[in-house]
């Protein structure tokens, strides 16, 4: 995220400072960049549906802890997919109108909005993305049931989200109406 919040993508690689508190385990060595050290493009730039690209998939990461959404990006783009950053419900929504997401890993405490309405929205897009939620509130645990997506309980290790990541995208985990239980 840039300091004026808006959403950013990868440009290239970076160097890193110390490791997120997310991690458990530094054996992959992931840690969050340091001051000033990472490039972006802007979202506009991203590859436009149907194009070609090095990467797999998109994956927008809708957090606003820039260290851990920057430790969660670092982990997926060695894994060849585009990142881009969000770090609110509206900055997302935008995304998702200009640019294909394949995935969407969120946390639901945000800034301006609760995740859970976007989680709403997505129910209604034929082209949702497959969607992890990422939390370490228990209310997480019954909103990602009742929306049959994917949750992540932090704090989680790289193996962890790169294995929850990829089963959401494998089985199409897109958000469905919420279930009462």
């Amino acid at each position: 995220m840039t300091s004026s919040g808006a959403c950013t993508s990868h440009a290239q690689r970076h160097h890193l400072g110390t490791s997120p508190d997310f991690l458990r385990s530094r054996r992959d060595g992931v840690s969050a960049p340091a001051s000033g050290a990472v490039h972006f493009q802007a979202v506009s730039d991203l590859p436009e549906s149907g194009s070609r690209s090095r990467f797999r998939a998109t994956v927008l990461v809708l957090e606003d802890d820039t260290a851990l959404a920057h430790g969660i990006g670092e982990v997926l783009e060695r894994e060849g997919f585009a990142i881009v950053y969000c770090s609110n419900t509206a900055e997302a929504r935008q995304v998702m109108r200009e640019a294909t997401i394949s995935a969407l890993v969120m946390d639901l405490s945000l800034p301006g909005e609760f995740g859970g309405n976007l989680l709403a929205e997505l129910v209604d897009l034929p082209d949702a993305p497959a969607t992890v939620i990422v939390s370490g509130y228990a209310l997480a645990g019954i909103i990602a049931s009742r929306h049959g997506v994917e949750l992540l309980v932090k704090p989680f290790t790289s193996d962890q989200l790169l294995t929850t990541v990829l089963r959401a995208l494998r089985s199409g985990q897109r958000p469905k109406a919420a279930v009462e239980e």
